[in-house]
């Protein structure tokens, strides 16, 4: 899955994602997905209370920030691609491009494997003493 780099809002929306549940809480999303589906398998008394959008589920940011005891961290270190820059830092320069090296570094070509003939994989059936 390919997270867009779109510039990420300074606060958390009111719903998130399962993904971004994940992520925040620092469980698998195989994990999110069973306790989300068990939230809304028993209406919110047990997993994560999620409501459902089409086909996908929505959780409420107020859920979760009950459940952690305090605010959500956004945005959240490790799984959005952009991270917020002051504006006064934004306007530094780049670095200098590094000197490539005068060396051809160009991957080698991937060989074939060989394939082995059909009479190779079924042993014979005579014995042979003497090499014909």
């Amino acid at each position: 899955m390919t997270r867009r780099t779109a510039t990420v809002p300074d606060e958390a929306p009111d719903y998130l994602t399962v993904v971004e549940v994940a992520a925040i809480k620092r469980i698998s999303r195989g994990r999110a997905y069973e306790l989300v589906r068990l939230g809304v398998a028993t209406n919110g008394k047990d997993g994560i209370p999620a409501e459902r959008v089409d086909k996908q589920f929505r959780i409420s940011k107020y859920v979760i920030e009950e459940q952690l005891g305090g605010p959500i961290t956004w945005p959240i270190p490790g799984f959005h691609d952009c991270a917020a820059v002051p504006p006064d830092e934004a306007s530094v320069e780049p670095p200098a491009p590094q000197p490539t090296s005068t060396t051809d570094t160009t991957p080698p070509k991937p060989t074939r494997r060989n394939r082995s003939k059909s009479s190779d994989s079924q042993p014979d059936t005579q014995l042979r003493l003497f090499p014909a």
